[in-house]
């Protein structure tokens, strides 16, 4: 009788051993058979796995002697009767640990081994750990195949011959077995070199169980210090580029990273979740992809891995592509990103390393940065370049989607004031608004969309003819006004159009209870000029800030070259009550500033300087200096200067950048000693200024 019971065999500790001793295996004591035990021995040898029996079961062994040097049992006469037992536990024991048999005798006659005369549990061997070539399988031992058991020896010819029973047994694991099954599995096929094993494991590649996703990796991963097979890789690459990053995790990276191919190793950019070690290693194949295989490869991964890789490594692998001759796969991508951490790092090193449209596109990202300086300076470049107006207005659109309040007034000013054709403005709105959520530019884009939305159909604005406006500007003295006088953009193009009695019309529905036709009245006066001044000092109090925005918006477009005195004081008391209100009404004044105002003006703005917060101190230094590059006032301008000198002593290095480049671009008298003192306190603002100045 053999019974069989699966067993946890394995490597046995150099302090562990297993002996087999004859024990009861049923309550009704009518059990008996031999059963393996684990037990501390220290060495393991023969006579030490002899004495833990003996010690174990003294009223058994009694004086039975084991000697060493004959490898001989001498069973004590008086238990001549337990013989079978005795010499059944040390043979198994023995041969357990694949010491040789001892020889057994009592009362100086021979005794069998005992082997087979007594019932005992055969160690049996999962087919997933019998396929690990390193597996130490105990003595005798089989391996479970389906509902079939083989030798240890049997069971891998079989496997070396693709045994149909043992490849369904396999196939049977693979689909249903448990994590730790799969993943032995598909290491023993690889290990043992059965055919197809690759092709077979990529297949659980593409399981929505993750457990299987990693075993697959986890046996692939031994072979990717050699070429995979051409197949694998191209499926791997599907694999790749159909599964997020997560799901794949940190062994896909470590073996696509290890990889001979290179494209394969290559793919390693695409899991951030790999960490930076296998980023490390597939550094290197960057520079070799700017070969012409670099280019088919970044024409299928580049956007993705962009997108997915650490931002660390973007830099790097832009510079890749850019080498490869990928601009338009840049371009494009850029274009179509949030302002995310890969899609800044790339623009960042795209602003100091390309040029033509991909230069302008990455400015254009930059815009959007929370960066303190990054969005300024990108500002300024995208001003001074040589790009055409309309390029220019497609860069600055993006600046409408600026976290700074600063930057989104100039690029709503600049793309407002522009006289491009209204093709181009669209495709700049259409821009800004596919570049992520409009998280900033609500209160901009409708503005110019009702001002550009309906030029190029010709003479109409907002589908109303201009007879149709004059008709209804002859019923304006009337009580209802007409309900198309509420469309988005109506007051606007009665205004743009310069069409008689717009200021009585306006004058009726500054009161309005809609505070949009309110904010169309608001920014409708910037056709008006001085006359609409005592509306505009009215708007200015309106509840709603949006409306005093657009006062201030359209403000800044009147022809007109300053503003009273008491304006740019009913515009500083409004502007005191948010942030924004302040950042836009001294970008105004600062282009508004005269003989007559110019004190009012210039103390408030000075006197903002020194706001506690940063936005309005970037805002207040930038307007201070467009008035200090003014040669309208000589005094003025001394002032200017000596107010934005204060601040170049600042401890915050972006205010001391933002100071230093004012004072550059009015060519202040005393900018060398200023950056002088800059390069000790803030070396790295120092080479950012001297490197603009160079630029």
């Amino acid at each position: 009788m053999a019974l069989c019971a699966s067993i946890a065999v394995g490597n046995a500790k150099a302090e562990e051993a297993v002996i087999y001793s004859y024990m009861r295996t049923s309550a009704s004591n009518s059990s008996y058979m031999l059963m393996p035990q684990v037990v501390d021995v220290a060495p393991v040898a023969p006579a030490q796995i002899f004495d833990t029996l003996r010690r174990r079961k003294l009223p058994t062994y009694g004086a039975t002697q084991y000697d060493e040097k004959k490898n001989a049992v001498s069973i004590d006469e008086t238990k001549c009767s337990y013989s079978a037992i005795i010499s059944a536990e040390i043979a198994e024991s023995f041969l357990h640990h694949g010491f040789k048999l001892p020889k057994f005798s009592c009362r100086a006659l021979s005794v069998d081994s005992g082997q087979g005369q007594l019932p005992h549990y055969v160690a049996v061997v999962p087919l997933w750990q019998a396929l690990d070539p390193k597996f130490d399988a105990p003595e005798g031992s089989l391996v479970q195949i389906g509902d079939e058991y083989a030798t240890m020896k049997s069971f891998r010819g079989r496997v070396a011959k693709r045994d149909k029973s043992v490849m369904q047994a396999i196939e049977v694991d693979l689909r249903t077995g448990a994590g730790f099954v799969r993943s032995g599995v598909m290491r023993g096929m690889i290990a043992n070199g059965v055919a197809g094993a690759e092709k077979r494991i990529v297949k659980e590649l593409e399981s929505s169980d993750d457990v299987s996703v990693n075993a697959a990796l986890e046996a692939l991963l031994p072979l990717s210090g050699h070429k995979l097979d051409k197949t694998v890789v191209e499926k791997m690459g599907q694999i790749v580029e159909q599964s997020s990053p997560h799901q794949i995790g940190r062994a896909t990276a470590a073996l696509a990273a290890t990889s001979k191919d290179l494209q394969f190793r290559a793919l390693s950019v695409l899991f951030r979740s790999a960490g930076d070690a296998p980023f490390q290693l597939a550094q290197s194949s960057y520079a070799k992809l700017s070969s012409s295989q670099g280019a088919d490869f970044f024409n299928i991964y580049g956007e993705k891995i962009l997108t997915e890789a650490p931002a660390s490594h973007v830099a790097a692998i832009a510079e890749a592509m850019h080498g490869s001759g990928q601009d338009m796969a840049l371009e494009r991508w850029l274009e179509a990103s949030e302002a995310t951490a890969n899609a800044i790092a790339a623009a960042t090193w795209l602003a100091e390393n390309s040029q033509g449209t991909l230069l302008g596109t990455a400015l254009s990202v930059l815009l959007e940065s929370d960066d303190d300086v990054l969005p300024y300076d990108a500002w300024d470049r995208i001003v001074a370049s040589d790009l055409s107006a309309a390029g220019k207005v497609r860069y600055m659109a993006r600046g409408l989607n600026s976290p700074h309040a600063l930057i989104r007034h100039w690029a709503y000013r600049e793309i407002e004031s522009s006289q491009v054709a209204c093709s181009d403005v669209k495709l700049a709105i259409d821009r800004a608004s596919r570049s992520g959520s409009v998280r900033y530019s609500g209160a901009y884009l409708p503005m110019i969309a009702a001002l550009y939305g309906s030029q190029c159909k010709g003479d109409d604005v907002n589908g109303i003819e201009p007879v149709a406006l004059r008709k209804r500007v002859q019923m304006a003295g009337s009580e209802s006004i007409p309900s198309d006088m509420r469309l988005p953009g109506a007051l606007l193009a009665l205004a743009r159009l310069d069409l008689v009695g717009a200021i009585e019309v306006f004058a009726k529905r500054a009161y309005d209870s809609d505070a949009a036709v309110r904010r169309d009245v608001a920014y409708g006066l910037r056709w008006i000029g001085e006359n609409g001044d005592s509306l505009r000092a009215s708007l200015l109090k309106d509840s709603d800030e949006s409306v005093v925005l657009n006062v201030l918006w359209g403000l800044g477009q009147v022809a007109a070259e300053g503003v009273s005195v008491s304006m740019a004081k009913e515009i500083i008391s409004r502007s005191k009550q948010s942030e924004e209100l302040r950042i836009v009404g001294m970008q105004v004044m600062a282009t508004k500033v005269s003989e007559k105002n110019g004190q009012t003006i210039s103390t408030y703005i000075s006197n903002e300087m020194f706001d506690a917060s940063l936005a309005v101190k970037i805002a207040a230094i930038r307007a201070l200096s467009a008035i200090a590059k003014s040669p309208a006032d000589p005094l003025m301008r001394e002032n200017a200067l000596s107010s934005l000198a204060l601040m170049a002593q600042d401890a915050s290095s972006v205010v001391v950048f933002h100071t230093l480049r004012g004072l550059v671009e009015a060519q202040a008298p005393d900018i060398d000693s200023l950056l002088s003192s800059a390069q000790k306190a803030h070396p790295d603002v120092y080479r950012r200024i001297v490197r603009l100045r160079v630029r």
